[in-house]
């Protein structure tokens, strides 16, 4: 009988954690799978709740991995984790896949987005909160678009450009790009939308220079207006060969509206200055979906997104989640 056990990931098991990830996901490029398992591994200060699943003869056949965080839940602050990677060798489901699953769910304030068919069915079965028109994905096509494919006859490659813009006139207004978290007026302690979302995930200087300026996976670029009371993050991607601009993230107070259309037209500016075709959103900001929602040659996808033992009142609760939440934006 095959038998494994499922433990807390650690230290010791760094190394064959690279190797079974590099296994089973050949597309994650080295940086991204070194990064998440530092990750995976945690600190002294936040422990970890990733587990692996361990055969008889010591050899990791299964993992679920997580982002340690903080978010703002009902008036209090809590630690929290973003599952993903998750993944259990097919010979093992029968005998461990219940237990993997159900040690999966007892992670408390636990949140994950993207779920395959699968999942989506455990997750039904679990009770889980899923969230699943909240949360969607945007593409909105511009006019580079076609100069990218005038392009390819002639044989030219198209590249990520190595800068943005420094400043974006919009308006009235200028964005002006960062060099730390220090450069944006961070309120509430990082906790932008905790008057209107049941839960805020946190936006602090630590989440900002850590998922962005500190990343050793990717190049961002974040911007913050004359004020300084706002930011968003774009990095220049190739998707299917076209040159295209990902928004990652974007905070803002709950009152500034117009702020979040220059945020959004500084974007449009940025794909023009890099002649980008595509613009790529993942959110479920309810002002940014109306902007998308609203444009000419935009398409969009609902994503599955999950609270576990969150204690979220319903589906209907809003909550913003962007790309930098969990980990599908360093695959693009």
């Amino acid at each position: 009988m095959i038998t494994a056990r499922i433990i807390p990931m650690s230290e010791e098991y760094r190394d064959k954690l690279i190797e079974y990830m590099h296994k089973k996901y050949p597309t994650f490029i080295d940086a991204y799978i070194q990064f998440d398992v530092d990750e995976a591994i945690g600190t002294k200060e936040s422990g970890t709740k990733s587990i692996i699943v361990i055969n008889d003869n010591n050899e990791i056949v299964g993992c679920h991995l997580s982002f340690i965080t903080k978010a703002w839940i009902k008036g209090e602050e809590k630690t929290i984790v973003w599952g993903h990677n998750t993944f259990l060798d097919e010979e093992y489901r029968k005998t461990i896949g219940l237990d993997f699953m159900l040690e999966i769910h007892s992670i408390k304030d636990g949140f994950g987005y993207s779920l395959s068919d699968i999942n989506a069915k455990i997750q039904k079965k679990f009770k889980s909160t899923v969230f699943i028109s909240g949360l969607r994905l945007y593409s909105l096509f511009k006019i580079s678009l076609f100069w990218s494919i005038a392009c390819k006859p002639f044989g030219k490659v198209l590249k990520i450009p190595t800068q943005l813009p420094q400043n974006i006139l919009v308006k009235n207004d200028t964005f002006y790009l960062c060099k730390n978290a220090r450069d944006i007026h961070i309120p509430n302690n990082g906790y932008w939308n905790k008057d209107i979302c049941e839960v805020d995930f946190i936006r602090d200087e630590f989440f900002l220079n850590r998922r962005f300026f500190n990343n050793p996976v990717n190049k961002y670029y974040v911007y913050t207006n004359q004020e300084r009371n706002c930011y968003f993050v774009v990095r220049p991607i190739l998707q299917n060969g076209f040159l295209s601009v990902q928004m990652v993230d974007c905070r803002y107070m709950p009152h500034q509206q117009e702020i979040a259309y220059n945020i959004f037209t500084a974007i449009e500016r940025i794909c023009m200055t890099i002649h980008a075709g595509k613009i790529f959103v993942t959110t479920s900001d309810k002002l940014f979906k109306s902007i998308l929602e609203n444009k000419k040659l935009c398409k969009s996808w609902p994503i599955a997104f999950v609270c576990g033992k969150c204690n979220v009142s319903s589906k209907d609760s809003y909550i913003i989640v962007n790309a930098a939440d969990s980990d599908g934006e360093y695959h693009a």
